[in-house]
């Protein structure tokens, strides 16, 4: 998200608590790294292990995600930690 962040034009050097507005194109390539399996791993007390169990959680959010822009609404990632 990150990537996708600085992608976008975002400047700001910490990404820690900033707003991403995710668009269908976004979330179609999120998808795909998901599938892909390409997303990079995680470790560590605030993001946990990267274990595929995640999986379908993440495709969940996906679908979630374009039902929500679909009904005309925005979808932002919000990163915390």
């Amino acid at each position: 998200m990150e990537r996708l962040y600085r992608e976008k034009g975002g400047t700001h050097a910490n990404f820690n608590c900033l707003n991403l507005q995710l668009t269908s194109d976004d979330l179609d390539r999120l998808e795909t790294a998901i599938r892909d399996r390409t997303l990079p791993p995680t470790e560590g007390f605030f993001f946990g292990v990267s274990d595929d169990s995640e999986v379908d959680d993440d495709l969940a959010f996906v679908a979630k995600a374009r039902d929500a822009l679909a009904a005309g609404l925005a979808v932002f990632y919000v990163s915390w930690w």
